[in-house]
């Protein structure tokens, strides 16, 4: 959803008219910063509590470190 440019899905129906949009957005994409897949990547927790108390330009996430991928197997 964040690479369709649609972080506000991840809103959950309950709470999407007591919550900024932009501020679940901007989480959202400090969550992502901090699963970079290279640890240079990654804010240090200064960064993050930096990010989150103000209105300054945060980064775009770049490759994430994890990533879940379907594993056949041949037994089933």
């Amino acid at each position: 959803m964040w690479k369709e440019g649609t972080p506000e899905q991840l809103i959950d129906a309950c709470l999407a008219n007591s919550c900024s949009i932009y501020e679940v957005a901007r989480c959202v994409q400090i969550s992502l910063l901090c699963l970079q897949h290279h640890p240079d990547d990654t804010p240090n927790m200064t960064s993050v509590v930096v990010m989150l108390s103000s209105e300054n330009v945060i980064p775009e996430p770049k490759e994430l470190g994890f990533l879940i991928r379907r594993v056949s197997n041949e037994r089933e």
